[in-house]
């Protein structure tokens, strides 16, 4: 039985998060997959290895930057794409059955090498040899590498895996935000507003691990319109949330905050996305270099987003 992509990317992380040649990471889950290193080395210069994994929790991402973190002790940028889900006040996030994750390999040692080097595992490798790569044959097949719609490619890499093979029709779009797969951000919420933000207090764990010389940045993405929350209660909750990574940001060395998780001309344009929750790689990387930028400035495109430190005022969501 062949792994499926997004099972495949959890067993491919670990070892581009030991690649020596790479000292900057982004990490999350789909909602970055379609970054380009590139537009974030321009900014910010050294070599960027994309870690996100589509459909993984939030402790699972913890794991991949614990992995390029052991590896690379003092690296140059961390950034940090975060889903609008770190705002909900739960756990850190539960496992998803559908897509096993193989902690073994993340681990320092292989301790459990009798969990990797198993007779399924190898019958696996051997189909996957002789019938070709799936992750190759089903999402590249015989398009040259240049011509993927909407993907990231870096010749030699395995960070080739978004490829967008969706309808990017306007009116298939649209069907996407409005029908009944589209997301909005209401649920998720505790009812006390007293409980505690348990992914911002991990995430602020992780990056005062890291040097005070090193680049840190959280990235909040747009969203369309349609997804941003509409019930008074759930915008105070996210305002509170937004200040909380703001402050968070203020209290670690290099650490900043952008939140592009408001109205904009980018959140308002369905041209942009995918579905509900998902930009199009010409966005997405245009929301990196906007953010990247504004690091590099001082300032931000108060329309677009705010960055911790800057003079935008707070936004909830909404206006």
């Amino acid at each position: 039985m062949a792994l499926g992509w997004a099972e495949e990317l959890r067993f491919v992380v670990p070892a581009l998060a030991r690649k020596p040649e790479y000292d900057s990471a982004i990490i999350g889950n789909s909602i970055c997959q379609g970054v380009s290193p590139n537009a974030l080395e321009d900014a910010f210069g050294g070599a960027f290895v994309n870690l996100c994994m589509g459909g993984a929790p939030f402790e699972e991402q913890a794991m991949a930057f614990i992995a390029f973190r052991r590896n690379h002790p003092a690296p140059r940028t961390i950034v940090w794409i975060l889903h609008p889900d770190t705002c909900w006040q739960d756990n850190l996030g539960t496992r998803n059955p559908d897509l096993p994750f193989p902690d073994a390999i993340y681990t320092p040692t292989l301790k459990h090498f009798e969990l990797i080097f198993n007779h399924e595992a190898f019958v696996q490798a051997v189909d996957q040899i002789v019938e070709g790569h799936p992750f190759l044959t089903r999402f590249v097949g015989e398009i040259p590498p240049s011509q993927l719609p909407d993907s990231y490619y870096r010749s030699g890499d395995w960070d080739i895996y978004k490829t967008m093979q969706f309808d990017l029709s306007p009116a298939a779009v649209h069907r996407r935000i409005f029908g009944p797969d589209g997301i909005s951000f209401e649920a998720g919420f505790a009812v006390s507003d007293q409980l505690p933000y348990p992914k911002i207090d991990r995430l602020a764990e992780l990056f005062r691990s890291l040097p005070a010389a090193t680049t840190k940045l959280m990235i909040m993405p747009p969203v369309t319109s349609h997804a941003l929350p509409q019930e008074p209660i759930s915008q105070q909750r996210f305002a509170r949330c937004k200040a909380l990574l703001s402050s968070t940001a203020s209290s670690i060395p290099n650490l900043r905050f952008a939140d592009f998780f408001r109205i904009s001309p980018i959140s308002e344009n369905e041209a942009n996305f995918v579905d509900s929750v998902h930009l199009l790689r010409t966005a997405i990387d245009r929301v990196m270099e906007m953010a990247a930028n504004s690091i590099r400035t001082g300032h931000a495109d108060c329309e677009i987003f705010a960055i911790s430190g800057s003079d935008c005022p707070p936004n909830s969501g909404t206006h």
